[in-house]
C-alpha cells in the first residue's frame, strides 16, 4: 500500500516581491478541498483483482502473468468521474485511497490491518469489509512477494546488515516504485491502437525457431495484453462519462463530460512516419505500406554521387532528372494524398509509408524527401522522416 501526501496549497494569491502572484481558479479549490476533506481509506480492488488472475496463469512466465493482471485490473476495477473533473482516471474506487500491493509485500498489511486507522501518522480507514476481504487473500501470498523473492537471494553477511540497519532497500522490494518514464512522445504519437498494431507487427514477424525470438515472443505478448487493458481503461471512462452526459441537467456540466467521451467527432489524428530503407537490410516490419524505387536512375554507378545521399541537391537531380520520375512522383503523392483520408475514415490513426532501394541512400532518400514535403503541408497530420538505412554502407565498409 502506497502512502498518500497531500500538498498543501495556498488559499489566496501569494507575494512575490511586489509583483501579484497567483491564486486558485474556484474549480481547482473545489477539487482540492474535496480531496483535503476526503478520509484517507484502503481500496481493495486492486488487491482483489491481481490475486485471482496471479492464481488463474500461476504458470505463466512472470512477465505474461503480470500484464495479464494489469489488464484484468484495467478492466474491472471501479472508476469514477468526480465533480468539476475534467481529466478522468482513477487509482482506487474512492478519492484519496489507498489500492494495495501484495505482490510486492503483505506481511505488514495484516500485522497493522486493525490499527491503520489509529497510528500517529499515515492513517488509513479501513471497513470492516475490506478487513475480511484483505485477511481472506492476502496469506496466498505467502512465498510469492517481490520482498520474499529479494530476501532469498542475499547472502547472510546482507541480510544482517540489513537487520541492524547497515543497508536498507524496503521501499525498493515492498512497493512499485521503479524510476521508469514511458516514451510518452511515442504514445502521444501513435497512440494506443498504433502502438498495439506495432505490437502486433513485430509478434507476426517472429522467428519462433531462434530462442532469442521466443524471449521476444513473451515481451511483445505481454505488451499487446498491458496496451489492450489501457485501450479498455479508456472505453471505460468514455462510456461512463457518455452516460453521466445523457442524465446530466447542468448544461455546463454536459458540454464538459461531452469532451470526455468526444461523441460525433472526426479526429484527423493521423501520424505518418515516411521511411526510406535499403532492401538489403530488409523490409522495415511496421511498414503499412512499402513501395520499390528501384526502376529509377541509380547514383550509386555515377562518380562523384557514389559517395552522396538523396539528401544532397547532386543526388536528387540526377534521380527526377527524368519524365519517367516525374510521371512517377506525380502518380505516387496522388496515391498517397488519396489514400490518407480513407485510412482516417477507417480509424487508422498511425501510418508506416516506406520506400525501398538496393542500399536505401540514394533514390529511396530522394523519393521519401520529396513525399515528406508534400505530406507534411496539410495541417491535418502529424508527420516525420526517418532514413533507416542511410549511414549502413558506410558502416559495412569501415568494418
Amino acid at each position: 500500500m502506497k502512502r498518500t501526501f497531500i500538498a498543501e496549497l495556498p488559499n489566496s494569491s501569494r507575494d512575490s516581491g511586489g509583483k501579484e502572484g497567483w491564486k486558485m481558479s474556484e474549480r481547482i479549490q473545489k477539487l482540492r478541498d474535496r480531496m483535503v476533506s476526503a478520509v484517507p481509506s484502503v481500496c481493495t480492488d486492486r488487491a482483489r483483482i491481481i490475486t485471482a488472475y496471479y492464481k488463474k496463469y500461476e504458470a505463466e512466465p512472470p512477465i505474461i502473468k503480470r500484464a495479464l493482471a494489469l489488464k484484468g485490473i484495467l478492466e474491472e476495477m471501479s472508476i469514477y468521474i468526480g465533480e468539476e473533473e475534467l481529466l478522468a482516471g482513477n487509482q482506487a474506487s474512492v478519492p484519496r485511497a489507498a489500492p494495495v500491493f501484495p505482490e510486492y509485500a503483505y506481511e505488514y498489511i495484516l500485522e497493522e490491518l486493525d490499527t491503520l486507522e489509529n497510528r500517529e501518522s499515515d492513517r488509513f480507514y479501513v471497513s470492516d469489509k475490506n478487513k475480511a476481504v484483505l485477511r481472506e487473500i492476502l496469506p496466498w501470498w505467502k512465498g510469492r512477494t517481490l520482498k520474499e523473492r529479494a530476501e532469498a537471494t542475499q547472502s547472510a553477511d546482507v541480510m544482517r546488515d540489513k537487520t541492524v540497519g547497515v543497508l536498507g532497500w524496503s521501499g525498493n522490494v515492498s512497493s512499485g516504485e521503479g524510476h521508469i518514464v514511458p516514451d510518452y512522445e511515442m504514445l502521444l504519437r501513435e497512440g494506443f491502437p498504433g502502438m498495439l498494431k506495432r505490437v502486433e507487427a513485430y509478434l507476426f514477424h517472429l522467428d519462433e525457431s531462434q530462442i532469442e525470438e521466443l524471449r521476444k515472443e513473451r515481451f511483445y505478448r505481454a505488451c499487446r495484453a498491458a496496451l489492450e487493458g489501457c485501450i479498455a481503461y479508456i472505453g471505460r471512462f468514455r462510456a461512463l462519462a457518455k452516460k453521466e452526459q445523457e442524465s446530466c441537467e447542468d448544461e455546463k456540466r454536459k458540454k464538459e463530460l461531452e469532451q470526455i467521451f468526444v461523441d460525433g467527432k472526426n479526429f484527423k489524428n493521423l501520424y505518418i512516419t515516411v521511411m526510406s530503407f535499403g532492401f538489403k537490410y530488409g523490409i522495415p516490419q511496421d511498414a503499412d505500406l512499402v513501395f520499390d524505387v528501384r526502376f529509377l536512375p541509380n547514383p550509386y554507378y555515377i562518380s562523384g554521387l557514389k559517395e552522396k545521399t538523396g539528401n544532397d541537391r547532386e543526388v536528387q537531380e540526377y534521380v527526377m532528372n527524368s519524365p519517367r520520375a516525374e510521371e512517377f512522383l506525380k502518380k505516387f503523392t496522388d496515391l498517397i494524398q488519396f489514400l490518407l483520408p480513407n485510412y482516417i475514415l477507417e480509424g487508422k490513426n498511425q501510418l508506416v509509408i516506406a520506400i525501398g532501394c538496393t542500399g536505401g541512400k540514394h533514390r529511396s532518400v530522394t523519393v521519401a524527401n520529396a513525399l515528406y514535403q508534400v505530406v507534411k503541408q496539410d495541417e491535418n497530420y502529424g508527420v516525420r522522416i526517418e532514413h533507416r538505412d542511410i549511414e549502413k554502407d558506410a558502416i559495412t565498409k569501415a568494418k
